[in-house]
């Protein structure tokens, strides 16, 4: 199928650090691709464990692909949203597609996006994920359009993912806008870029089947240490985007605030959860009911009782409580 197609270049964007016991599978899964044109840029962000051995270990035991392979070293630790700059300045490739380092994905993933990509010339590719848990896990898929302004409002509102992996991306979509991540946050990172990527963007296509391995059983990702600091970083990327968005239309604008209150939510959940920090609750909800109660039907059945429960300890065992009840419906 590849000799029909233009068999452009894609670069394929992995940040690494501290990935010792996820990089192996994830190097083997990008080499072992279908797709011949690959372009593989790891960035090294001062990791202290042998990941980088192991990609130099894993890279050996494919030499047809050894001298596509870019590692780029970072003089000092930058964080995530540095790394994929790095990367990204560094990409030579007409596409790109970023690949987290404890993730993986399936060997047909890049040329299924090709093909997908020259159906209709499209900028931005989305296709499926697989996220895994430890004793589960569940496949989730893009919407089912390709009407770019859907798409946009949908991210923009994370009503659909908007992690900037399981894309494949036009990299002149980053260049000719000057799109880079503010190396200040590392929690939202994707956020301050996928929907103005998709703003940018004249044709996407969703590709409806799963191809991207989502591991949620790292506890050293930042995904499981939503902190108040890093909660706050969160926050700060949605005023980036708000402030790209917000004189450019009230369906933008409507989008933000169902973000802006999911996130809120997100974090009131952590800090019943983990910290337990009373007045930081309370000042995120007076933030929550300070949205207009028009964007509140947007919120899912378990979610809306954080509007109407006030008191500390009874929303946290109501939390414990749907949290329970929700796993034992994804597991049946």
């Amino acid at each position: 199928m590849e000799n029909k197609l233009k068999a452009y270049k894609v670069s394929i964007l992995v940040p690494v650090y501290g990935v010792e016991k996820y990089i192996e599978k994830c190097v083997r899964s990008l080499m072992t691709q279908t797709y011949k044109n690959i372009e593989y840029v790891f960035v090294n962000d001062c990791t202290k464990d042998k990941s980088i051995e192991i990609i130099e270990s894993v890279i050996n035991e494919y030499p047809d692909r050894k001298n596509s392979v870019i590692i780029v070293n970072h003089e000092q630790n930058s964080g995530l949203g540095a790394a994929r700059n790095t990367a990204i300045k560094n990409a030579t490739g007409e596409f790109i597609m970023h690949v987290d380092s404890d993730d993986f994905i399936r060997k047909e993933c890049v040329q299924k996006c090709v093909e997908a990509q020259q159906s209709v010339d499209a900028d931005v590719v989305s296709f499926g994920k697989n996220e895994i848990y430890v004793d589960y896990s569940r496949e989730l898929l893009p919407p089912k359009t390709s009407d770019k302004e859907e798409m946009l409002c949908a991210v923009i509102s994370r009503k659909c993912s908007v992690a900037i992996w399981g894309r494949l991306i036009r990299k002149s979509l980053y260049t000719n806008n000057d799109l880079k991540v503010d190396p200040r946050y590392n929690i939202g990172e994707d956020y301050q870029i996928t929907p103005l990527l998709f703003y940018y963007a004249k044709r996407i296509v969703n590709i409806q089947e799963v191809y991207y391995e989502y591991n949620r059983t790292n506890v050293n990702s930042y995904i499981w240490s939503y902190s108040e600091k890093v909660q706050k970083e969160d926050f700060e990327s949605q005023k980036i985007v708000y402030n790209f968005f917000c004189d450019k239309g009230q369906q933008y604008v409507d989008a933000f605030q169902k973000c802006r209150q999911r996130t809120i939510i997100r974090s009131m959940k952590s800090t019943l959860l983990e910290n337990k920090d009373r007045q930081y609750f309370y000042e995120l909800r007076e933030s929550l009911l300070k949205i207009d109660r028009s964007y509140r039907e947007d919120t899912d059945f378990f979610e809306r009782a954080f509007f109407y429960i006030s008191n500390f300890d009874i929303l946290r065992m109501y939390l414990k409580l749907s949290m329970f009840v929700k796993h034992k419906v994804l597991n049946k």
